[in-house]
């Protein structure tokens, strides 16, 4: 389980900067990717220690 939990933060992390490269108008940008990202990292922070 914390594996998963790994490798799913460090894709929400991964997601997160190409949508802060769109937010400032960077190549490789998908500013729509940042609010279901920030949503996961939330989830993922309150599910922490089960």
């Amino acid at each position: 389980m914390r594996r998963a939990r790994g490798w799913a933060v460090l894709k929400a992390l991964a997601c997160l900067l190409i949508a802060d490269a769109g937010v400032h108008g960077r190549p490789g940008d998908k500013p729509t990717w940042g609010p279901p990202d920030q949503a996961s990292l939330r989830r993922l922070v309150a599910t922490a220690g089960r």
